[in-house]
């Protein structure tokens, strides 16, 4: 099971546990809101000390999955009036680092839309729908930033010269509230853009003399926005050297992205227990926070 840590930037006037304690006191049926994570709930939360722990779940819509053995043709699994294939994600979200400890679930809930959840519960806490339009002041829901490796930034900084950076993001997934502390990536995304556009790519190549590079400070402010909001990021690379007659490299910040690999089993069903997902969250944050990632 992939895991990825996350640094948590609370936008409004409730705490993650609060929000999540109250979700929880709703009957399960209670917790589905419209917007962006239409259909997606708060499946399960519990609180041990310092670690608040919950599952977000949602149908699978269109071709699910069968059963298959080595000498049967895949067959349909049956499902009865009303139900339909799930899929859950868990995280720990641990109160002392501000950190958020996310499972990786490639077709389940991933963060853009737990994001997008808990944006629509806390406005549905404040007795909203939706927020106004051109509203000021209130401000709703949960950033999350992505904690690197360490060294990663340093990577950068050791970069004297830069000559590339490159970047995509969601532009769906944007909430300004994410962006509201950086002026470099805002200032892209107010420029007027063609409706329906899915994602936005942005290419900065110096010029072709060898020695020619970008400010750097100019790439670094653009690199913490990102980093503000990792959730709308699919790609962002940066090239460039130490000195001049150096060997230029290529640096992904995705790949620098705090995040480790551990074995969870898997039951007869095809699934992995809670207990053990949610146990394998606190094995990656313990040992993060023992190693120094996460202070």
């Amino acid at each position: 099971m992939k895991i990825l840590a996350y640094r948590v930037h609370q936008h409004g006037d409730i705490t993650l546990p609060e929000l999540l304690e109250s979700l929880s006191n709703r009957s399960i049926a209670d917790r589905i809101f419209e917007g962006k994570a239409t259909g997606m709930r708060l499946e399960d939360y519990r609180r041990e000390g310092d670690n608040y722990f919950a599952d977000f779940a949602i149908k699978r819509f269109g071709h699910g999955p069968g059963r298959l053995s080595d000498d049967q043709r895949i067959a349909e699994i049956e499902l009865a009036p009303g139900e339909s294939f799930g899929e859950d994600t868990g995280v720990l979200f641990h109160e002392p680092t501000n950190s958020l400890i996310v499972q990786y679930n490639h077709v389940g809930p991933r963060l853009t839309r737990i994001q997008h959840y808990l944006h629509a519960a806390h406005l549905q806490a404040d007795g909203r729908r939706r927020r106004p339009r051109g509203a000021g002041g209130q401000a709703y829901g949960f950033g999350f930033g992505a904690v690197l490796k360490p060294g990663a930034i340093q990577k950068i900084r050791d970069m004297g010269l830069v000559r590339e950076f490159e970047f995509e993001i969601a532009v769906p997934g944007v909430n300004r509230a994410d962006l509201a502390a950086g002026r470099s990536l805002s200032g892209v995304l107010d420029a007027p853009l063609p409706d329906g556009i899915e994602r936005l790519k942005i290419s900065m190549v110096a010029n072709s003399s060898r020695d020619s590079h970008m400010d750097r400070g100019v790439v670094m402010g653009y690199i913490n926005d990102l980093l503000a909001a990792r959730h709308i990021v699919q790609s962002a690379n940066v090239k460039g050297r130490e000195f001049d007659l150096a060997k230029t490299e290529d640096l992904s910040l995705l790949d620098e992205q705090l995040d480790i690999d551990l074995e969870v089993r898997v039951g007869a069903g095809g699934r992995s227990a809670q207990a053990d997902r949610w146990r394998a969250l606190t094995t990656a944050l313990d040992g993060w926070i023992e190693n120094g990632d996460i202070v």
